[in-house]
């Protein structure tokens, strides 16, 4: 089964503590569940310690990309799971960019969201799977 209680707080808060590691780790095991989630769908998504270094070499520009790839693809997810995932790409780009004017604090939104939204799918998958109790309304 997959993970479908992630905890925003644990997130920020471990990732506080362990200066960055534990938010590193977090985001490459969520990359890694939205791929088996997805599967199937002819995408795939970028492990996140990957975006940061293809951030680096891009000057910044790769992490806005995979951003809206990512939330693209989640939207895409919802449907075929029928989840209401009322994110997209557009609306992370948003975020991102919105983000270094508000000091980092959009960020922190974006993250919500994003996790939020691997949630419900992960509950979807879980049921559709392995018979696992899901109730779209309990987030």
């Amino acid at each position: 089964m997959i993970n479908q209680n992630r905890s925003f707080i644990k997130f920020l808060l471990l990732s506080i503590i362990t200066f960055g590691l534990y938010g590193l780790y977090f985001m490459t095991t969520l990359t890694s569940d939205v791929n088996t989630v997805c599967e199937g769908d002819n995408e795939s998504t970028t492990n996140f310690f990957i975006m940061i270094l293809l951030g680096c070499i891009t000057c910044g520009l790769y992490p806005f990309w995979w951003y809206y790839k990512l939330g693209n693809r989640l939207n895409k997810a919802g449907h075929i799971f029928g989840v209401d995932i009322p994110d997209s790409g557009t609306t992370f780009i948003f975020y991102a960019i919105l983000s270094p004017f508000t000091f980092g604090l959009i960020s922190l939104l974006l993250f919500y969201r994003m996790i939020d939204d691997v949630n419900k799918l992960s509950a979807a998958y879980n049921a559709r799977n392995y018979g696992a109790t899901f109730n779209n309304n309990q987030y």
